[in-house]
């Protein structure tokens, strides 16, 4: 959010800043392990995960979830997330460097506000897909613009027929006339 508390709200396939991360240590995972109750062996013990077939320890799925957590909530306040859910893809050995990202996949207007939808990845240094998945975002009317509406964004938007339908520019440009005291 800006200083005098709106939010500016993105664009049709946006990013979002990314977060990287890593490399990912043997005392990251016994910390995470401390800090979830989540003490399954074979995230912190070599000879535990050598005997299941594994070369050494690997990350929980779960640590790597929380990173791509933080570019939501280093974006929006956590009350703002309506949904967030993942699928995971592959293993994140310790070493693995990550970069954390959301893209902007929709916009669509709501009685008191905006819903924002994204979609996530968690990739390593090698561009491998860790983690793949989607989040929904509800931002309140009040904290959108500067009259409680997406001035500029929307309207750049609208224009270009990307992000907005018809009936949202049509519903953006009545409430931006009644704000400006222009009537309906």
């Amino acid at each position: 959010m800006s200083a005098t508390g709106t939010f500016p709200l993105p664009a049709a396939d946006q990013a979002l800043p990314e977060l990287a991360v890593g490399p990912v240590s043997r005392l990251d995972l016994a910390l995470y392990c401390g800090a979830s109750g989540d003490h399954n062996p074979i995230h912190v013990d070599i000879d535990f995960a050598r005997r299941a077939g594994m070369e050494d320890v690997f990350a929980h799925g779960m640590l790597s979830m929380a990173y791509l957590g933080r570019v939501l909530t280093d974006w929006v306040p956590q009350s703002w997330i309506e949904d967030y859910a993942v699928r995971f893809s592959a293993i994140t050995p310790v070493g693995a460097r990550l970069r954390c990202s959301a893209r902007v996949s929709g916009v669509s207007a709501l009685d008191h506000g905006w819903r924002v939808r994204l979609v996530l990845a968690v990739l390593d240094q090698n561009d491998e897909l860790k983690i793949k998945g989607e989040a929904t975002v509800r931002v309140p009317a009040m904290k959108v613009g500067t009259a409680g509406w997406a001035t500029t964004n929307c309207s750049a938007a609208a224009g270009r027929g990307t992000l907005y339908s018809s009936q949202t520019a049509s519903i953006f440009r009545t409430r931006s006339m009644i704000s400006a005291g222009a009537g309906a």
